[in-house]
């Protein structure tokens, strides 16, 4: 909280806006929910009441998929175990898009 707080006070005096985005861990979708990240959980709260936080949490896929087989590696391409695999393609496309809707939303990029 202290960080982000001089950030912040960093962003008002020089007149810029602060984003805060915080990668939701492939642990987060699956079971059992003891396998969810500690540290995910704690700064999930802190980030989530800045008004520049941005939500990167990837809803069901309408193709009907596991979120873990849409937005994430299989094993032939990431050897992590089902939980700590990073994003695919198809992840850092919609991670990707989140951040641009809320930065098209705000205007920031009209500059």
């Amino acid at each position: 909280p202290l960080v982000i707080a001089k950030v912040n006070e960093l962003a008002t005096q020089h007149g810029f806006r602060v984003y805060f985005v915080i990668t939701t861990p492939q642990t987060y979708y699956e079971e059992p929910v003891a396998m969810r990240s500690a540290t995910y959980d704690g700064m999930l709260p802190i980030l989530q009441a800045q008004p520049g936080f941005i939500s990167t949490r990837f809803e069901a896929p309408s193709s009907g998929e596991e979120v873990r087989d849409e937005y994430f590696a299989d094993p032939a391409r990431d050897p992590n175990p089902i939980g700590f695999r990073h994003f695919n393609e198809a992840g850092y496309a919609e991670f990707a898009r989140m951040i641009a809707d809320r930065l098209l939303a705000d205007g920031a990029l009209d500059d």
